[in-house]
């Protein structure tokens, strides 16, 4: 299922606040925002177990100050993230992820994190990955050349990748800004959760 569908399906006025850690947001935030900050967060973390991989990928674009053009930087690299995800798809899968995408498909849960960093850092905004249901014939080795190819081909990419054995911590490392109330840095609709995941 891709998280962009359902993430509306979610009862934000039943959440608690369980499974996040106590806020570290920037502000004092709003019940609503509290709410949707325990959702992100137990949303992603409730993956956990069937994250294989945690991989990070750099992108050429620097932090921006000015609200407008943090907002056009995000959608700019959504975009090209999803161009990469397709391509990343057919690369592991074939066209088995065409035919049978809730089998054959991998899981992605991105983060794009860097949009809190003050901009006289000159901090790039960079993607972390929650990464499951690769095939078992497939190694780190060959699942990080599959990647790095892939991520060379994007209008924002930089050959700067990593890649590692995942573990419960990484998405709660990765949801970090969302302590900070930056529900924002999800990109649900590049997210996706394949059917077979969820019972491996």
């Amino acid at each position: 299922m891709y998280i962009g569908q359902t993430i509306s399906a979610i009862d934000f006025n039943n959440l608690s606040s369980k499974g996040r850690k106590s806020s570290k947001a920037l502000y004092a935030p709003s019940d609503d925002k509290l709410r949707q900050m325990d959702a992100v967060y137990d949303f992603y973390v409730k993956h956990a177990d069937h994250v294989q991989y945690a991989v990070t990928l750099q992108t050429k674009l620097v932090v921006k100050r000015d609200q407008d053009l943090s907002e056009k930087q995000r959608i700019s690299i959504e975009d090209d993230f999803r161009i990469f995800a397709k391509r990343l798809q057919r690369e592991v899968y074939g066209m088995g992820h065409r035919r049978k995408p809730q089998k054959f498909s991998l899981m992605l849960l991105p983060i794009l994190e860097g949009s809190l960093f003050s901009p006289e850092g000159l901090r790039t905004l960079h993607y972390h990955i929650g990464i499951g249901n690769v095939p078992p014939d497939m190694d780190m080795k060959k699942l990080r050349s599959i990647i790095l190819a892939q991520w060379e081909k994007t209008s924002y990419g930089q050959m700067d990748i990593s890649i590692k054995p995942g573990n419960q911590g990484w998405m709660s490392y990765i949801t970090k800004e969302v302590e900070q109330g930056n529900v924002n840095c999800c990109d649900w609709l590049n997210a996706f959760v394949p059917e077979i995941a969820l019972y491996s």
